[in-house]
């Protein structure tokens, strides 16, 4: 299967990988709110995310604990075919609550899911 191998300072952080379609990503955040009255406490970090989304379930894998960078540090992503995969460290649930209703179905039909709790 398709990978990331992904290193910081030249250390294998992880194998991000998982069989079948989906999104998977490396990336490198930066969030300064210091000039923003928005935010109680400024905040200045950099932070290096590695996670995927497979297309057949509804959660997020997170291969990192998404470190804190510093000036100086250097990451490196390989794309490479692997077999063996770093186990996530961490599974989010992404499930939406509540699907939003069927745009085609009249006020009346919506009306009666609500009140009956079944398909029209």
């Amino acid at each position: 299967m398709r990978g990331l191998e992904v290193f910081l300072n030249d250390k294998l952080l992880c194998v991000a990988a998982f069989p079948g379609e989906g999104l998977l990503m490396a990336c490198v955040e930066h969030l300064d709110s210091s000039a923003s009255p928005r935010f109680p406490q400024p905040i200045a970090e950099t932070r290096l995310r590695v996670l995927g989304s497979p297309h057949t379930v509804t959660e997020h894998l997170y291969f990192t604990d998404n470190p804190v960078l510093k000036i100086g540090d250097e990451v490196r992503v390989r794309i490479i075919e692997t077999t063996e995969p770093t186990a996530p460290v961490r599974r989010e649930d992404v499930t939406p609550p509540n699907p939003p209703p069927n745009p085609k179905l009249t006020t009346t039909e919506v009306s009666h899911l609500l009140t009956n709790g079944d398909r029209v």
